[in-house]
């Protein structure tokens, strides 16, 4: 395989110029020079140089393996190849390196904080001693102190009595509706001072 010659970009910059007199790192993305054989037993080699340190017997081996110094440099943007042909003809120097862009920097994240739940918001603290519940407001109807109680004795039945067993509280209908019969059951005392009156009638025909 005939030896290759280009000048491209130095994609990595681990290269190391060949010229004995430099010997340096070539910078990354600068322009370099570079010569690629092929030995017999099929093991390549590569020779890189910056492209100002190219001596003048690999050039010409160059430019008579490719014709001219515009085959040399295809592998260049456009405005780039007009400068390497003026470097490797001595008539100007290599160009500095290009000033690498800073990479953009990481957002740090921030720190959690201890007891943040996992929307970031702090996590309610429990209360201490546990929530203490309020006692239940006991609401009295104004029957419970009225004195009119449902469970007023019938007729005939004696607290005292074995059989008697108090009657339980009803709702306030209930005592409602006792206060309605007790209301009822104060007709018959009118019937009483009638049949007084009555009494009296015939006590006076004897």
């Amino acid at each position: 395989m005939p030896t290759v010659y280009s000048v491209e970009y130095d994609p990595s910059g681990r290269a190391t110029c060949k010229n004995t007199k430099c010997g340096t790192k070539i910078e990354k993305n600068t322009m370099r020079f570079a010569s690629v054989s092929e030995s017999d037993d099929g093991k390549r080699f590569t020779n890189n140089y910056h492209i100002g340190c190219v001596s003048d017997k690999i050039l010409a081996n160059a430019l008579a393996a490719h014709g001219n110094h515009e085959a040399l440099v295809t592998k260049l943007k456009p405005e780039d190849q007009e400068v390497a042909i003026a470097v490797l003809k001595k008539e100007r120097e290599a160009p500095p390196p290009p000033a690498e862009s800073p990479a953009p920097k990481k957002a740090t994240p921030r720190k959690r904080a201890a007891g943040d739940d996992e929307e970031g918001s702090p996590a309610a603290k429990p209360a201490r001693g546990g929530a203490k519940r309020k006692p239940a407001k006991v609401e009295y109807s104004d029957d419970a102190f009225s004195g009119d109680d449902d469970d007023v004795l019938g007729d005939g039945e004696d607290p005292s009595d074995e059989d008697y067993e108090a009657k339980p509280k009803k709702a306030k209908k209930g005592a409602a509706a006792a206060k309605g019969g007790a209301k009822g059951k104060a007709a018959p005392k009118g019937r009483g001072k009638k049949k007084a009156a009555s009494d009296d009638e015939d006590s006076d025909d004897y």
